[in-house]
């Protein structure tokens, strides 16, 4: 089928198309999820086969709303799924290969996100998890921290690593060598949604070489807030001299309209910027793109499902800092979700990924809340800072099937290797009652040459 095409602006994109939602049940509360190579095919063929995994963290607690008596005694797990390559009947191409459980670790212990990164110098990714608890952490009550699962290849399953302490719950993660030695470390968003502290923190874990973790660094926010710290980060933000070769970081809260940017100085020491305090400006997730063709330094892109139904863009000015426009009058910088097909939004998560098979990068918004017909939204890269996007078009929603309640994930990879992303999500769900499950969308899009 041919995509259709939109026009905003000068420049116009095409519009994705995808084919019938995919749902696969994972249990109680999914929350973070990633895709990459990790597996291979099978134990016979267990070298990498460029067709990317999927590894989804089933936090069996309610982290959307942080009540610890959602809690209902599972173990936290991660789920890994094999890609099969059969994508002519979608539903049989994802079989499940590994359930990894948290519970012979640290018991009670809550998988919140996870990553494929490679953290030990062998050529297989390895896994990293953040892990949470259901409650104030006690005797027996469970333990928040980093862990890391290594690939065994006689196996051809992941084995526990290491495990890092950290001093406070643990969300969202990202990887990046932040002291320039050629390792990945570990950056940590700080959940204090069930902790009694208000301050907001971003926890670093350098990696030794070996895929085992130093002791954390905490850096303060120095914000005063109980409200979780979401998400981070990593992106190149500061291109002035001593900051040009270091990754830097930017962080999200759920409860405050401002996000902070950490800029790495010199691969010890960060400096801390709040970038925006714009009233109302609540980002849920986050991401980082090159929304401008032949820019240097990284944007931020976060959504708020809290107050505004919203997308917002942070253009990144090199110096460590943004540029944005908090009274919502430049249009190519605020992003409207309301009003549109969908009755109920609440988006939640969002993800880049490359749609339409053009060389800008796209958005996708994991949306729908609790609505019988939860979605995603698509908002299209025009490679001058702007996105093709417009809530009143229906054509840019597209559905994830009736069992994805509470889209809370989402991640943008090519499942099947035609050359356009296809969107996975983890659809968290509002009560024990609900079901955890993921959606995978497969991008059906074709490019016309016809002049």
């Amino acid at each position: 089928m041919v995509a259709l095409v939109g026009s905003v602006g000068a420049q116009t994109e095409l519009i994705p198309k995808f084919k019938a939602p995919v749902e696969i049940g994972v249990g109680f509360f999914p929350w973070g999820i990633a895709a990459a190579d990790a597996l291979g095919y099978d134990a016979e063929n267990p070298g990498l086969d460029g067709y990317p995994d999927i590894a989804v963290a089933v936090g069996q607690l309610n982290l959307y709303n942080g009540y610890p008596n959602d809690w209902m005694g599972e173990p936290g797990e991660v789920r890994i799924f094999r890609n099969t390559k059969n994508w002519t009947n979608p539903g049989d191409a994802l079989e499940l290969a590994q359930v990894i459980t948290l519970n012979p670790i640290h018991a009670n212990t809550v998988a919140a996100d996870v990553a494929w990164a490679h953290t030990d110098g062998d050529e297989r990714l390895d896994l990293v998890i953040t892990g949470t608890s259901h409650f104030q952490s006690g005797p027996n009550e469970g333990a928040w921290g980093i862990y890391v699962y290594r690939y065994d290849i006689a196996t051809n399953r992941f084995v526990f690593h290491d495990y890092e302490p950290t001093t406070f719950p643990i969300r969202g993660l990202t990887l990046a060598d932040f002291d320039n030695d050629g390792d990945l470390d570990v950056a940590a968003a700080v959940d204090l949604l069930e902790y009694d502290t208000n301050r907001d923190y971003i926890t670093i874990c350098k990696n030794d070489g070996t895929g085992h973790l130093l002791p954390e660094t905490l850096y303060d926010l120095g914000d005063d807030s109980d409200e979780a710290t979401t998400e981070v980060v990593s992106g190149v933000f500061d291109k002035t001299p001593g900051g040009a070769s270091l990754p830097d970081l930017f962080t999200s809260r759920w409860g405050l309209g401002d996000g902070a940017s950490l800029t790495n100085l010199d691969g010890t020491n960060y400096q801390k910027t709040l970038v925006t305090d714009c009233l109302g400006w609540v980002f849920t997730d986050i991401t980082v793109a090159r929304l401008t063709s032949g820019k240097l330094s990284d944007d931020v892109i976060g959504v708020d499902g809290v107050v505004n139904d919203t997308v917002y863009v942070l253009h990144g000015d090199g110096n460590g800092g943004f540029s944005m426009d908090c009274s919502g009058n430049e249009p190519d910088d605020v992003h409207p979700l309301s009003s549109g097909a969908p009755a109920t939004l609440l988006p939640l998560g969002l993800a880049i990924g490359n749609f339409n098979g053009g060389t800008k990068p796209d958005v996708v918004v994991a949306m729908g809340g609790s609505s019988p017909n939860p979605n995603v939204a698509i908002l299209l890269g025009q490679g001058n800072g702007k996105l093709q996007f417009t809530h009143l078009d229906s054509r840019y929603f597209v559905s994830l099937g009736s069992l994805a309640d509470r889209p809370l994930r989402v991640v943008a990879a090519d499942l099947n290797q035609d050359g356009f992303d296809d969107i996975i999500t983890s659809n968290h769900g509002d009560s024990p009652n609900d079901v955890g499950t993921i959606t995978v969308l497969i991008n059906k899009t074709i490019v016309s040459t016809t002049p």
